[in-house]
């Protein structure tokens, strides 16, 4: 009888907690500081922000917003004029903020979500990294250090950067931290390239979780889309037979623009041409093309062009391409294209040297014999 008596105890506990569970996620704070000024709750989901709901903030500062439960954790941001704090509310019930208008998204006290913190502590390294490489890009382009150095500086910052990023995923990857550093940016690149054979296991590790506990959510399915094209391109490109071509003149390649303007490598060549094949997303790609950026700044009025074909995705492509004052080209069949066996490329960036007459003069040489090349070209 007593056992029986225990039995319906648990059970009315047990029910009375599920019962306890609200249906809704709530963010509630005070922002300081503050006068008539909108504050912005933002889904964010798969590379897209939507705008869910605002609140004019008065004086005393505080809000509260409250939405559905989602089956798999619910990613958000709250965005105050340029600040921006980025949440997850996954099985907490209330997340709390309390901030100030003037340091919004960079001191902030977080309560009720352990996730969010260490969400909070990302975005803050990540733009630390963002500083640093501009402050390196600055002075390069100011003569401060040498082309070397920079290249040195931005992929050592970058290295940094993912081996912190990697720690926070393997700490557990079935937490929504996990899949939250996975997508990282810097410059407009994810740190972790999903075509490179050490982050690919990144993104595995990621994904195997997801399939277990959100097996049917387009997060789950974009992932698992993402680590099986990876792997694929990356052994088609392993398993490419090349030749060399270097001094037998080159093979023409004709693609499309961002623009969507075709555009060949026979009608852009110039007094010296450089040729170059890059993965914007790979880990050096920044600092390689900020210097192809300067050779061009300095040599083009003298008759250097540039033309570079990109292996990314269309996201990637379109969003670097637009930045660069040079003719770039996306080759849509990425890793598998033709393009890389033509070329023999085993390796990404790949740089070659034409001549006015589209000779290839060099290939994949140090910056200094580079520009040298180029120097020499155009005093012809």
């Amino acid at each position: 009888m007593k056992q029986s008596i225990l039995f319906l105890f648990v059970v009315f506990v047990c029910l009375l907690s599920s019962c306890s569970q609200t249906e809704e996620y709530t963010i509630q704070g005070t922002v300081s500081g503050v006068e008539t000024d909108t504050l912005f709750l933002e889904k964010v989901e798969l590379g897209k922000i939507e705008i869910v709901a605002y609140q004019v903030l008065k004086k005393n500062g505080k809000f509260s917003f409250s939405f559905p439960r989602a089956v798999e954790p619910h990613y958000v941001r709250l965005r105050l004029q340029q600040g921006v704090l980025y949440l997850v509310a996954d099985s907490t019930e209330t997340i709390s903020v309390y901030s100030n208008k003037q340091t919004f998204g960079q001191a902030d006290s977080i309560v009720g979500s352990a996730a969010s913190k260490r969400m909070q502590s990302i975005v803050h390294y990540v733009a630390q990294t963002q500083r640093k490489m501009t402050a390196s890009q600055d002075k390069y382009q100011r003569g401060k250090i040498v082309a070397q150095d920079f290249t040195e500086e931005t992929t050592q910052l970058v290295r940094q950067l993912k081996d912190f990023l990697r720690k926070e995923v393997y700490q557990d990857t079935r937490s929504s931290v996990a899949y939250f550093a996975l997508y990282q940016q810097i410059n407009g690149y994810y740190v972790f390239n999903p075509y490179d054979k050490e982050d690919v296991k990144v993104y595995a590790a990621v994904a195997t979780p997801l399939q277990v506990h959100y097996p049917q959510t387009a997060r789950t399915k974009n992932i698992e889309d993402v680590v099986l094209k990876g792997m694929q391109r990356r052994k088609n490109a392993e398993d490419k037979l090349v030749r060399e071509i270097v001094g037998k003149g080159f093979i023409d390649i004709s693609l499309s623009t961002v623009q969507g303007v075709e555009r060949s490598l026979s009608a852009s060549l110039g007094r010296a041409t450089i040729v170059d094949f890059s993965l914007f997303q790979s880990e050096n790609s920044y600092a390689h093309t900020v210097l192809l950026q300067e050779l061009y700044r300095v040599y083009a009025s003298k008759g250097l062009r540039i033309y570079q074909v990109s292996f990314d995705d269309d996201a990637v492509f379109s969003v670097v391409a637009k930045q660069l004052p040079y003719t770039v080209v996306h080759d849509k069949k990425g890793l598998v294209s033709p393009l890389l066996q033509t070329y023999n490329i085993s390796t990404l960036p790949t740089v070659f040297l034409l001549d006015k007459e589209g000779d290839i003069v060099a290939r994949n040489v140090s910056l200094p014999l580079l520009e040298q090349s180029i120097q020499q070209l155009l005093e012809k």
